[in-house]
């Protein structure tokens, strides 16, 4: 989702969009972040701070302003962890596989059963309520 400026009243515009990466910038500009609007709410009474916003907008789009990731955003594990990690996805594939095989399988084995045994009625399913107590 590109970032975008909409005029939100008559005193403010609103910068909505993919802006957590840009948040330094829209904070240097003097946005304030509305989190039920989800967007950057700006004064519309400074032009110079709406052709700013209107200019950065257009430059993010374009892919001229750097994104700046925080480091609340970034993970770190250590090479230890990360190739636990691996190897357990690999172990969890392999049962996986294994067991869509095995079921494969016996699908199969359960489907040729079946047939011979169309010929012959089914039995009937009886099923028992419990009455509520209210």
């Amino acid at each position: 989702m590109s970032v975008v400026v909409e005029k939100y009243s008559e005193k403010s515009i609103i910068v909505k969009g993919n802006t957590k990466l840009y948040k330094s910038n829209l904070m240097e500009l003097g946005g304030k972040w509305n989190p039920t609007l989800q967007g950057w709410i700006f004064a519309s009474s400074k032009k110079e701070t709406v052709d700013k916003v209107n200019k950065l907008v257009d430059d993010i789009n374009n892919g001229q302003v750097k994104a700046v990731v925080e480091e609340a955003d970034k993970f770190f594990i250590t090479k230890e962890a990360y190739l636990d990690i691996i190897s357990r996805l690999e172990h969890l594939e392999l049962q996986v596989k294994h067991k869509n095989s095995t079921s494969v399988k016996s699908n199969k084995k359960n489907i040729s059963e079946s047939e011979s045994e169309s010929e012959s009625e089914p039995e009937p399913v009886v099923v028992k309520f419990k009455k509520s107590k209210k």
